[in-house]
């Protein structure tokens, strides 16, 4: 079967290791996958590595130069509007060049790409993604054929917002990890991944070390990611935690896992991050807030816990839990990667991806 993705760009997000995993998966499986984006940012060697690897991974790419910035006030928006356009000529030789079976949407702006060209030339099924909730609907959101859910949080979104009927709830999934030894730290480690800003709750997982470190200073904390850095230094030196926390710049986070004891992803908005699920195939206890896909990723006690949306406070106490317990991480650890790698592997996420395809295929003709 061949395959497109439509993107914005490649980037350090949740959305490109999300296509990268898919597509890597379905290549494996004998299928020929095309990626269409704006390509990456050449200065960036993180970006620039994430770029390299969907070739290693055999995704074919072809640019389109979607426009990369958003903005406010209508007379910018209608000059981004205007770009989205422009750029449809290209986007229609590109698809008639591939000639693909069914086309991916991983950004509901790229759905009119799919709308117009199916007005035009052979009718081609389509299918969106909704990677994340509270997606704002643009005239350019035209509706695919079909969407997936990668939340069942989600799901309403899709369907009372931008009235989908067909609707496959398909959960992120990951590659698998081998079990590996620990490495053992003099002060236990707290890890969060992420992008620096306030939709990931950095500001409340900082509140919470702050009241975890009047009680337990035995704790170290790497912050990964890119993003305000300046604004979470701030968030830091008001804490008057500079001894215990670390900024490191975005990079694979494979070995950070490795060094770490327990995992913390305090977002205000989700759609269903893989960072947990990755945080649980290298066997580490997850506290996350109670957003999108918390109560199918985690069991509250047995792999992890759930806190409120932005209470400090209790997310401090799950941490303090954890810290003072090392034979409850190592507990919680051992349960969550046996559940990540038997509900939430690329496999699996794969496998129903492409029965979703074929489904949609039979259904469209």
């Amino acid at each position: 079967m061949k395959i497109v993705f439509i993107s914005k760009r490649i980037d350090k997000s949740g959305i490109t290791t999300h296509m990268l995993t898919l597509g890597r998966q379905l290549v494996k499986m004998g299928h020929e996958v095309y990626l269409i984006t704006s390509g990456c940012n050449k200065n960036d060697l993180e970006t620039l590595q994430l770029f390299k690897d969907f070739k290693r991974a055999g995704i074919k790419h072809r640019t389109v130069k979607f426009p990369l910035y958003s903005t406010t006030g209508l007379k910018n928006q209608i000059k981004i509007f205007l770009k989205y356009i422009l750029v449809l000529p290209k986007a229609m030789k590109v698809l008639r060049e591939i000639k693909p079976d069914i086309i991916h949407l991983h950004y509901f702006i790229v759905g009119y790409i799919p709308k117009i060209y199916n007005m035009i030339f052979k009718r081609i099924p389509s299918i969106a993604t909704l990677h994340k909730a509270n997606v704002v609907k643009t005239p350019l959101s035209c509706k695919a054929d079909a969407c997936i859910a990668i939340s069942e949080e989600v799901k309403p979104e899709i369907i009372n917002k931008f009235k989908y009927s067909k609707v496959y709830t398909i959960y992120n999934g990951t590659d698998k990890v081998k079990p590996y030894k620990r490495i053992k730290n003099s002060r236990p480690n707290i890890l969060f991944v992420g992008s620096l800003g306030i939709r990931k709750g950095l500001d409340i997982l900082i509140d919470a070390l702050k009241i975890v470190a009047k009680t337990n200073q035995n704790f170290t904390c790497t912050i990964l990611g890119d993003g305000n850095v300046e604004w979470v230094n701030q968030l830091i030196q008001n804490a008057n935690l500079q001894e215990f926390i670390t900024l490191v710049p975005f990079q694979d986070p494979q070995s950070l896992y490795k060094k770490a004891d327990i995992f913390v992803l305090p977002s205000r908005v989700e759609g269903f991050p893989l960072v947990v699920i990755e945080a649980m195939m290298n066997g580490l206890p997850v506290i996350r807030s109670n957003t999108e896909g918390a109560y199918t990723q985690i069991e509250q006690g047995k792999t992890g816990y759930i806190f409120e949306n932005e209470n400090c406070e209790e997310l401090a106490n799950y941490i303090l839990k954890l810290l003072e317990d090392e034979n409850l991480r190592l507990k919680m650890g051992k349960k969550g990667y046996k559940k990540s790698i038997t509900e939430f592997s690329s496999e699996i996420m794969a496998e129903k991806t492409m029965t979703a395809y074929k489904s949609l295929i039979e259904d469209f003709y």
